[in-house]
């Protein structure tokens, strides 16, 4: 009997941590302060111009390698 008994207990109390460590356990896909409220279309724009400013300044040489690389994707050979 005190087998049984004891055993009750136990599972009893897996069960009991398991369900509490579901309702604990924090959810990604249903968190509201994980989901953009709006795109950051000025943000992206800013950071595009900025960009396009500092290769603008870089030697011609170095301009077109990382045309080359960056954006065409041709290998460095």
């Amino acid at each position: 009997r005190m087998k049984s008994w004891l055993f009750t207990i136990m599972r009893n109390s897996y069960y009991t941590r398991i369900k509490a460590a579901d309702r604990e356990k924090p959810g990604l896909l249903d968190c509201a302060s994980a989901i953009p409220i709006t795109e950051a279309t000025q943000e992206w724009s800013v950071q595009s111009k900025e960009v396009s400013n500092a290769v603008q300044r870089l030697p011609e040489h170095q301009r077109e390698v990382l045309m080359l690389i960056g954006v065409l994707g041709v290998s460095y050979e």
